[in-house]
Parts: structure tokens; C-alpha cells; sequence
């Protein structure tokens, strides 16, 4: 899980060499942050309704995660809402003529490998890969004292995992120990 100054760091790294990041970076990390989504779908979606891929209504506000052919496997995408913040981003790329959510010249990106790893080099995180970004995102939204139910619904992530691996990082952890701990030696009256 990064600190959002480690991902600034990232971003500002991926911006300070357009040359060899060709935007696609940010583009990444700003769809992987404000939806927790894996970069295989973030990768294969489009501004358009796909078969093959996911796809976001700007209209509605909805990221559809899996296109209509994509047979359903154990790594699930539901439909969410868009964040508006994002929402913002995603309108001005579509308006400026993008195809795709992450694109070089219109076609879309299969692979980010190089990119990804000189940003991740030149930001000193050797050990960030892209699913750390939806680490981070689950991460923020539990230290954001999001309801755990509706973190689980919008990341597709158990219950048990979130309690499992996250549970320390929401703002009411621990909370009813610690008043209770608090009234500790009060004599009940």
C-alpha cells in the first residue's frame, strides 16, 4: 500500500517524461485509484459499449467493468459508480477524441510493462507493481471510515479479506475496545 505522497511521487514521475510515458501511466493510476480495478480491465475498457471489454457511461456515470462477451471468471468486475473527481477526468479524455481509457495514438494498450517500470524506478518505489493501486485504493477507503459493506460491494473484495488484510486501517478500528477501555476504574452508579 502506498501513501498518497508516494503516489504523487509516481504521478509526478510519469509527468516530468512524457516522452516515455505517453500518458498512460497517470491515465492508469487515476482509473486504478478511484475504482480499485484491476489493470487488465482498466487496459482492455473503452469509452464505448464492447464486447470484449468494459466500458464507461459518461451519461450515467457507471463503469462497466466487463463487456458483454467476457465469460465470468473468479476475478469479478461489477458495474460501479464513477467517482465524480474521476467522472471529470474520464469526460475531458473522451472529449479530446480518446477511444480508449488508456491509449497511445487511439489504439489501445496491452501492455504497460516498460512504462510502468520506468516511472516506478525514476519515483523510487522498485517494489510497486500496478495492484498495489488497488491495495491503495482499499486501503483509503477504509482509512476514509467508508462503510465496510459498500468498500466490499464497490472493490468486489470478502468481507473476510477486508477484515483479514484492511481492518487495521479503518478509523474506527479498534474503537469499542478503546472506549471501553476508556471507562476502565468509572464506578457504575
Amino acid at each position: 500500500t502506498r501513501s498518497r505522497t508516494g503516489i504523487a511521487r509516481n504521478q509526478n514521475s510519469s509527468r516530468s517524461d512524457r516522452i516515455i510515458t505517453r500518458d498512460v501511466t497517470p491515465k492508469l493510476i487515476l482509473v486504478s485509484l478511484y475504482t480499485g480495478s484491476r489493470k487488465e480491465v482498466v487496459l482492455r475498457s473503452r469509452f464505448l459499449s464492447s464486447a470484449f471489454g468494459g466500458f464507461v457511461d459518461l451519461v450515467n456515470g457507471l463503469f462497466h467493468r466487463k463487456g458483454k462477451g467476457q465469460r465470468e471468471t473468479k476475478k469479478q468486475a461489477p458495474t460501479i459508480s464513477i467517482p465524480p473527481r474521476l467522472l471529470g477526468h474520464l469526460t475531458r479524455w473522451r472529449d479530446s477524441g480518446a477511444t480508449w481509457l488508456v491509449e497511445i495514438e487511439g489504439a489501445g494498450v496491452a501492455n504497460i510493462k516498460n512504462d510502468w517500470e520506468t516511472i516506478r524506478d525514476r519515483a523510487g518505489l522498485p517494489e510497486v507493481t500496478p495492484h498495489t493501486l488497488r491495495h491503495t485504493a482499499i486501503t483509503w477507503a477504509m482509512q476514509g471510515g467508508a462503510n465496510i459493506w459498500h468498500i466490499s460491494g464497490f472493490f468486489l473484495v470478502s468481507l473476510d479479506t477486508l477484515e483479514k488484510t484492511y481492518a487495521h486501517h479503518h478509523s474506527d478500528h479498534m474503537k469499542t475496545a478503546v472506549d471501553a477501555a476508556n471507562k476502565l476504574g468509572k464506578h457504575q452508579r
